[in-house]
Protein backbone atom coordinates (compact mmCIF):
# COMPACT_ATOMS: atom_id res chain seq x y z
CA UNK A 1 0.00 0.00 0.00
CA UNK A 2 1.56 3.35 -1.28
CA UNK A 3 0.17 6.58 1.25
CA UNK A 4 1.94 8.92 -1.06
CA UNK A 5 1.48 12.86 -0.59
CA UNK A 6 -1.50 12.24 2.57
CA UNK A 7 1.06 11.34 4.74
CA UNK A 8 1.57 15.30 5.14
CA UNK A 9 4.58 15.50 7.39
CA UNK A 10 4.54 12.16 9.50
CA UNK A 11 7.91 10.21 9.82
CA UNK A 12 7.66 6.96 11.20
CA UNK A 13 10.28 5.45 13.62
CA UNK A 14 9.98 1.42 14.17
CA UNK A 15 11.74 0.59 17.68
CA UNK A 16 11.67 -2.95 19.12
CA UNK A 17 13.65 -2.14 22.52
CA UNK A 18 15.19 0.75 24.04
CA UNK A 19 17.14 3.47 21.93
CA UNK A 20 20.45 4.60 22.57
CA UNK A 21 21.86 7.73 23.49
CA UNK A 22 21.75 11.01 21.90
CA UNK A 23 23.55 11.13 18.58
CA UNK A 24 23.56 12.10 14.85
CA UNK A 25 20.78 10.14 13.12
CA UNK A 26 22.83 7.78 10.40
CA UNK A 27 23.25 4.12 9.78
CA UNK A 28 24.92 2.07 12.26
CA UNK A 29 24.55 4.65 15.42
CA UNK A 30 22.56 4.74 18.19
CA UNK A 31 18.89 6.36 17.29
CA UNK A 32 18.31 9.21 19.54
CA UNK A 33 15.51 8.67 22.35
CA UNK A 34 12.61 11.46 22.74
CA UNK A 35 9.87 11.89 24.42
CA UNK A 36 6.67 13.89 23.32
CA UNK A 37 3.23 14.21 23.59
CA UNK A 38 0.52 12.28 22.10
CA UNK A 39 -2.78 13.27 20.30
CA UNK A 40 -3.90 11.73 23.12
CA UNK A 41 -2.70 13.72 25.59
CA UNK A 42 -0.36 11.62 27.09
CA UNK A 43 3.87 11.39 26.85
CA UNK A 44 5.89 8.72 25.83
CA UNK A 45 9.22 7.80 24.57
CA UNK A 46 10.30 6.12 21.77
CA UNK A 47 12.04 3.60 24.01
CA UNK A 48 8.35 2.35 25.01
CA UNK A 49 7.15 1.42 21.68
CA UNK A 50 7.19 -1.02 18.42
CA UNK A 51 5.94 1.34 16.54
CA UNK A 52 5.03 5.60 16.41
CA UNK A 53 4.48 8.05 14.07
CA UNK A 54 5.83 12.12 14.59
CA UNK A 55 3.78 14.56 13.19
CA UNK A 56 6.26 17.40 12.64
CA UNK A 57 3.68 19.78 14.32
CA UNK A 58 6.28 23.16 14.23
CA UNK A 59 5.75 22.55 10.49
CA UNK A 60 2.07 21.47 10.34
CA UNK A 61 -1.38 22.27 12.02
CA UNK A 62 -2.72 20.38 14.76
CA UNK A 63 -6.16 19.36 13.13
CA UNK A 64 -3.92 18.04 9.87
CA UNK A 65 -2.52 15.67 12.36
CA UNK A 66 -5.75 14.43 13.77
CA UNK A 67 -7.15 14.30 10.55
CA UNK A 68 -4.69 12.27 9.49
CA UNK A 69 -4.78 9.73 12.28
CA UNK A 70 -8.52 9.47 12.18
CA UNK A 71 -8.33 8.55 8.33
CA UNK A 72 -5.94 5.77 8.84
CA UNK A 73 -7.25 4.59 11.81
CA UNK A 74 -3.01 4.52 13.16
CA UNK A 75 -3.25 1.70 15.50
CA UNK A 76 0.02 3.17 17.21
CA UNK A 77 0.56 6.69 19.28
CA UNK A 78 0.73 9.69 17.10
CA UNK A 79 3.39 11.95 18.39
CA UNK A 80 3.85 15.44 18.46
CA UNK A 81 7.09 17.22 17.88
CA UNK A 82 5.69 20.70 18.36
CA UNK A 83 9.47 22.50 18.72
CA UNK A 84 11.04 20.52 15.91
CA UNK A 85 13.46 18.92 18.59
CA UNK A 86 13.26 15.51 17.05
CA UNK A 87 13.32 16.73 13.29
CA UNK A 88 16.54 18.17 14.28
CA UNK A 89 18.16 15.39 16.49
CA UNK A 90 17.21 12.48 13.33
CA UNK A 91 18.57 15.41 10.79
CA UNK A 92 15.54 14.85 8.71
CA UNK A 93 15.56 17.00 5.91
CA UNK A 94 12.11 15.69 3.65
CA UNK A 95 9.05 14.30 5.20
CA UNK A 96 8.04 11.60 5.49
CA UNK A 97 10.47 9.62 6.73
CA UNK A 98 11.13 6.37 8.15
CA UNK A 99 13.75 5.32 10.48
CA UNK A 100 14.08 1.26 11.46
CA UNK A 101 15.57 0.64 14.52
CA UNK A 102 16.65 -2.89 15.77
CA UNK A 103 16.57 -4.17 19.23
CA UNK A 104 19.96 -2.48 20.00
CA UNK A 105 18.64 0.96 19.39
CA UNK A 106 20.73 1.36 15.91
CA UNK A 107 19.49 2.89 13.10
CA UNK A 108 19.51 0.18 10.41
CA UNK A 109 17.03 1.73 7.41
CA UNK A 110 16.42 5.06 6.46
CA UNK A 111 13.43 5.77 4.10
CA UNK A 112 13.26 9.42 2.90
CA UNK A 113 9.87 9.71 1.09
CA UNK A 114 6.52 7.92 0.80
CA UNK A 115 7.01 4.26 2.44
CA UNK A 116 6.07 0.95 0.05
CA UNK A 117 5.44 -2.40 1.66
CA UNK A 118 8.54 -3.21 -0.15
CA UNK A 119 10.20 -0.94 2.17
CA UNK A 120 8.69 -1.97 4.67
CA UNK A 121 9.67 -5.57 4.01
CA UNK A 122 13.36 -4.88 3.65
CA UNK A 123 13.63 -2.65 7.05
CA UNK A 124 11.94 -5.67 9.43
CA UNK A 125 14.20 -7.72 7.65
CA UNK A 126 17.49 -5.49 9.23
CA UNK A 127 15.61 -5.28 12.20
CA UNK A 128 14.37 -8.72 13.43
CA UNK A 129 16.13 -11.43 14.31
CA UNK A 130 16.82 -13.90 11.99
CA UNK A 131 15.22 -17.49 12.45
Amino acid sequence: MRLGSQLLSIAFATLLSAAGPLSAQTLGSPAPDFTLKTLAGGTVSLSDYAVLAINLTDQERMTDARKFADEFHMPFPVLLDEKGKVRKSYALHGVPTSVFIDTHGIVRLINPGPITSETIQRGLAEILPAR
